[in-house]
């Protein structure tokens, strides 16, 4: 099979708008979870949450788009406040493993991989 010149960003685009909902979808279940925690531990002191979120292009960058989303749950959910914990490809298994993160952002493959696995 040959491929043109700028196939994989065709195919990297469109990974991404088929997998954006799925992301949007588990910020959401990370919200309504945390709401419900919030509700059952309301006497509770603050609790810190760190999200590994897979860093595939720096953790700069990685805390650029993503540090907002950590303000914003922070911001509001009283109780808990955000961290993001940018996470190369090699470092995910070690951070699952650890228990050093509550929730991770990755890719499916790696995803299922954690849920196999842990």
């Amino acid at each position: 099979m040959k491929y043109e010149k700028g196939t994989n960003i065709n195919i990297s685009k469109k990974l991404y708008q088929l997998f954006r909902p799925l992301i949007l979808i588990c910020i959401t279940l990370i919200i309504a979870f945390l709401s419900v925690s919030i509700i059952s531990n309301a006497n509770e002191d603050n609790h810190t949450i760190k999200i590994g979120v897979l860093a595939k292009r720096g953790a700069e960058r990685c805390q650029e788009k993503w540090g907002p989303t950590a303000d914003y749950l922070t911001k509001n959910i009283p109780g808990y406040s955000f961290e993001i914990e940018p996470l190369p490809f090699n470092e995910i298994n070690v951070a699952v493993e650890k228990g050093e993160v509550d929730f991770i952002l990755t890719n499916p493959g790696i995803y299922v991989e954690q849920e196999y696995f842990y």
